[in-house]
């Protein structure tokens, strides 16, 4: 049987700009199963998609460099023990609201 999960890190946009202009980015940490449902809401359902944002990284820390939440993805993977997928980024081209 498949385990079907893995450690997500979630990276959105910033509400405010870098000094220079540029995007900033958050990220967040979660271990999650069946992480395919986010391409169905993304591409299907996008109107149910901030909750579905919620439901998997709402109690996520919010890290301010993609380092620092990888180093946090490593340490959530060691917890965890065995994850079908391993590490993986997700790019979400929105901002959650609070960022």
């Amino acid at each position: 049987m498949s385990a079907d999960n893995g450690i997500y890190v979630l990276q959105s946009k910033c509400s405010t700009p870098k000094e220079d202009g540029s995007v900033q980015h958050r990220w967040r940490v979660a271990h999650a199963s069946a992480i395919d449902n986010w391409d169905y809401y993304k591409n299907r359902n996008p109107h149910e998609l901030s909750q579905y944002i919620k439901e998997v990284w709402g109690n996520s820390e919010v890290f301010y460099t993609e380092e620092t939440a990888l180093v946090e993805a490593a340490a959530m993977l060691k917890r965890v023990g065995y994850v079908e997928y391993g590490i993986d980024i997700i790019e979400y081209d929105g901002v959650i609201r609070g960022d």
